[in-house]
Formats: structure tokens, C-alpha cells, sequence
């Protein structure tokens, strides 16, 4: 994912963080080159040691979003389209709102089949990716004319930057960087237990989803053991190492059982020596 030159935006990201009552101590935030951006150890981080902690006030869930959206939207929406509604609006209409240090450092491109150049679609011919977009693309299709429906008359911003590639845009911001709002609901989740896919990062559709700073900048390693605490009182999330990682080195999350297929798809990059790799075939 593409985001630039952006390292004084991470470090202002990571000044909000802080400022806001997030603790990262130990975490570095850098561009990583064709990963985009990472999360990298600062310091040695012990296995079962907690290392971040993200307040519940910069937790992006459906409340926030309508908070934010309360004069812009007519109709209510859910799921991805109430977040993607609300990331082109703090993207392009509220551009100084409180979350702009994190909408800043979000990439403005993507590389999923969904932005494709039409000779790149061609390699895809003939193959379950090729029928997968077109049945993803028809589905945001549908869903960004529901939206557009739901903005008020009157929210004339709004209405001009409500266009399908900004909203093919934070779709993929969603699908890359969502996690189910099930997560919010558990004490202590070890999200390398493949078993437990529904509360991993990405692919969320309608499904309630929360975008949460900072543990969606992590970059996936299939089979890379993280723990988040969910305070019951606070409601802020910790992260705990399921093994030591050293300094200098980057902190990788996990989004789960996925195979090539669905990572290229929902993410825009393929795993090399994917243990969870494999071919569907479309009977």
C-alpha cells in the first residue's frame, strides 16, 4: 500500500496517540518500503509482555461515526457503509477534525484487483480472482448508491466527494484495516488462534466493524502470535507479544487463516511460503 513520504505524518500520528492517552513506549512507527508503513520495536519486547495500550477514545466504532456524520447523513446506515461514509467525509469535507493525524496516515492508494488497470485485469482472466471482483465490485456498486441515497440533500460537500473511486477508496481502507466490533466484546483474545478468524483484521462487510489506530498499522505474518486485553471497565485495548521480539525488528499482527487469494484480494499483497495458501476452484 502506498502512502508516500510520510514520516513527519507518523510521527504526528504518533504525537495524537500519546496525547491522547495512548502508550507505545516501546514502538517505533516507520515507513517500511513497499509495505507502506510499520510498527517496529524501539526496544527488545519480551514474550508476554504488554506493549501499547489505545484508550477506547480513539476507537472508531459506529457511535463515533455518527457523531461525526449527525448533519451530513439523512437515512442511517451500518457496517462498512457507515465507515466508509465516514472516512470520505474526514478525508475530504472535515479536514481538520480530531482524527485527521490518523486519516493522514492511512494510504491513498491501494494495489487490490479492485484497482486494477484494465491490462492488469487481463492476467486475471479465466481465473475464481476474475469472477471474485466482479462480484466485489457489484456489491460496492450497490452499496456506494445506498450511501449516496442516505446523504442529506442539503450536504452539498459531501454530495460532490461521494463518487465511487473515493468510495472504492475507504472500502479498501475498511477491508485492509476493519475489525469486527466482536472484539470489543472479549477480555483476553489471542488472535493468533486461527479458530477465532471473525475478530481478525479486514474483509468486515456488513458486519459491525471498528477501526482501531495504531493495531491496524501492524503488517500480517502468517502465524505471528499476538494478545490483545480489552479493559471491561475502560475499554481500552492492550497488546501483549506472544514472543520476544527484538530491537529493531517489526511487530507484526495476524489477520488470520487467509490464503493468497484472499489476501491479494482484501489487502492487495500475497504471502510468500504461505502455510495457509490454496486454489479455489469455481464448479
Amino acid at each position: 500500500m502506498d502512502t508516500g513520504d510520510n514520516s513527519w505524518q507518523l510521527q504526528k500520528f504518533q504525537d495524537w496517540l500519546e496525547a491522547n492517552g495512548a502508550t507505545l513506549v516501546k514502538l517505533e512507527l516507520r515507513e517500511c518500503g513497499q509495505h507502506g508503513n510499520g510498527v517496529y520495536a524501539r526496544e527488545t519486547i519480551r514474550d508476554n509482555e504488554q506493549y501499547a495500550n489505545i484508550p477506547s477514545d480513539l476507537i472508531i466504532t459506529s457511535a463515533v461515526c455518527r457523531k461525526e456524520l449527525k448533519d451530513v447523513l439523512s437515512a442511517d446506515l451500518s457496517g462498512r457503509a457507515l465507515l466508509c461514509a465516514f472516512l470520505i467525509h474526514q478525508r475530504f469535507v472535515c479536514t481538520e477534525s480530531f482524527w485527521k493525524p490518523y486519516i493522514d496516515i492511512l494510504p491513498q492508494t491501494f494495489h487490490t484487483p479492485l484497482h486494477f488497470t484494465t491490462q492488469e485485469l487481463l492476467l486475471l482472466h479465466g481465473t475464481p480472482m476474475e469472477y471474485a471482483v466482479e462480484d466485489r465490485r457489484s456489491e460496492l456498486c450497490a452499496e456506494h448508491k445506498r450511501v449516496q441515497e442516505a446523504v442529506d440533500s442539503k450536504a452539498d460537500e459531501m454530495r460532490k466527494v461521494l463518487d465511487f473511486d473515493n468510495y472504492l477508496w475507504a472500502a479498501t481502507v475498511v477491508s485492509s484495516r476493519a475489525f469486527t466490533k466482536a472484539l470489543l466484546n472479549v477480555g483476553r483474545e489471542d488472535i493468533s488462534d486461527t479458530k477465532k478468524d471473525n475478530l481478525n483484521q479486514g474483509n468486515t462487510g456488513a458486519k459491525a466493524s471498528v477501526l482501531l489506530p495504531l493495531l491496524d498499522m501492524m503488517n500480517h505474518r502468517p502465524q505471528a502470535r499476538i494478545t490483545w486485553l480489552v479493559d471491561s471497565d475502560s475499554g481500552s485495548i492492550s497488546f501483549v507479544a506472544g514472543s520476544d521480539v527484538t530491537a529493531g525488528s517489526e511487530v507484526a499482527n495476524n489477520y488470520g487463516a487467509k490464503s493468497n487469494e484472499e489476501l491479494l484480494l482484501g489487502y492487495g499483497f500475497c504471502a510468500s511460503s504461505n502455510p495457509l495458501n490454496c486454489y479455489h476452484i469455481k464448479l
